[in-house]
């Protein structure tokens, strides 16, 4: 009955992709990664698991045994086959035609003060972890934690100021490029990389992607055609996600020297290792770890997900007990996510979200509403009005997979983040443009 409920899912999913991306030539961008990120990493993946492994094994800390509960499986293909069936029917309804805008207004001054902020990131990151360049480059993941001089706030305002990323690649493609915005994007840029690389955190590259990808679906007037190229491009960087996490760990202990075997010998066992306890199996297996501890010991905290993200401007030592802590940081505590090294990170999955805020039962009352949730932004990136739309956009890809994760937090804050400084950019913008057209000429 798993695998049924799962290749049903296989079903409707393709069905419903081939009508988006063949038909509609992905116009309707929000649901077609919508469906095409949820059919990868819940319905194949989970599917993997239970054909070549069994199942899925839990997330918990030095405790990986399998979810022997089958209600586990089942609810987690209930919430699957009634978000899909709710996109199926809406496929077949009509919500007018949204109005159009195949354009984006943004000027040069603005593209430049977003690469500028990104420079400003990593050197806020480069200083906050009290090490140097160097340091950073030979030392492991996370190191800076066990650093006195590390200023920890500082690096977490850094990840803010790198979620501009996408918005700033989306905006630099769409205006008229001069000598000085190029030096802009490349020393920007490749100050992002060198981020990504001692700091072996992959969202920077999640954030390219997303920002090229918004841009090529809008120069392309609304739409997606499929080349091969594109595929090449797709394949390859899909590939070195795939490979990255083994990439981290192998090169770690290259580094240090505790390599004892060859590389590809090394990476044929990553892969096995991979499917069933790397990233990519992450999404499913923190959800079905969620349902668990919510079967065993009730909801982990109630409307958790409205109250942590209604209330996001209030610190939560500020809301008197009204703001939860960082979900992500919550559920970590309880699969002991820490060490001895820092508290830990570990999100609880995109239905945990819902299951550790609402319960196992309304979660199912949930999650069909998020069809027409994702309708909405298919309006809304057709229409491209105002700041808000140009961010989530150009920041859709990269959202939904920390959604996806169920780490809400930087997935909600991060577009926030951007709307309100893309809105100060371009009122600040208006401002010196106005100043200095009424500046007096003097006659001669």
């Amino acid at each position: 009955m798993i695998i049924l409920g799962l290749l049903l899912q296989v079903l409707i999913c393709t069905i419903l992709l081939i009508n988006e991306v063949f038909f509609k030539k992905c116009k309707n961008f929000a649901t077609v990664f919508f469906l095409a990120l949820y059919f990868l990493l819940f319905i194949l993946e989970p599917l993997l698991l239970q054909l070549v492994f069994g199942g899925a094994k839990s997330i918990v800390r030095d405790m990986p045994l399998m979810f022997e509960d089958e209600m586990i499986y089942h609810a987690l293909n209930v919430y699957g086959i009634l978000i899909l069936s709710t996109f199926s029917i809406l496929s077949f309804v009509k919500f007018g035609n949204p109005p159009i805008n195949k354009s984006v207004n943004i000027s040069k001054v603005s593209v430049n003060s977003l690469g500028g902020l990104l420079i400003i990131g990593y050197f806020i990151f480069l200083y906050s972890t009290g090490m140097s360049l160097e340091e950073l480059f030979v030392s492991s993941r996370f190191s800076w934690f066990n650093e006195s001089s590390a200023f920890i706030v500082g690096i977490a305002i850094s990840h803010y100021f790198f979620s501009l990323t996408p918005v700033y690649l989306f905006s630099y493609l769409s205006v008229k490029k001069s000598f000085f915005v190029h030096i802009i994007f490349i020393t920007s840029i490749a100050l992002v990389v060198v981020y990504g690389v001692v700091s072996q955190d992959r969202k920077w590259l999640f954030y390219l992607i997303s920002g090229a990808i918004a841009y090529l679906y809008k120069k392309s007037g609304n739409k997606l055609v499929l080349k091969g190229k594109y595929f090449a491009i797709g394949g390859g960087l899909f590939f070195i996600l795939l490979i990255s996490q083994f990439l981290r760990n192998y090169l770690a202990r290259f580094i240090s020297g505790q390599v004892s075997t060859g590389f590809f010998e090394e990476l044929v066992d990553w892969f096995s290792f991979l499917i069933e306890f790397g990233d990519i199996s992450y999404f499913y297996r923190a959800s079905a770890e969620t349902i668990r501890q919510t079967f065993n010991e009730g909801i982990i905290e109630p409307l958790g997900v409205i109250r942590r993200n209604v209330l996001f401007f209030l610190p939560v030592g500020w809301s008197g007990g009204l703001k939860p802590e960082d979900l992500s940081a919550v559920f970590s505590d309880i699969v002991r996510g820490g060490d001895s090294v820092r508290r830990g990170n570990m999100p609880p999955g995109f239905f945990g979200l819902f299951v550790m805020s609402f319960g196992v039962s309304a979660t199912a009352v949930i999650v069909c509403l998020i069809p027409f949730l994702v309708r909405k932004l298919d309006a809304l990136f057709l229409s491209l009005r105002g700041g808000f739309s140009l961010v989530f956009l150009s920041s859709y890809l990269s959202f939904l997979l920390l959604l996806f994760r169920g780490d809400d937090s930087s997935a909600f804050y991060f577009l926030i983040f951007g709307v309100i400084v893309l809105s100060v950019v371009k009122y600040m913008t208006n401002v010196i443009g106005f100043v200095l057209r009424r500046q007096p000429t003097i006659s001669r």
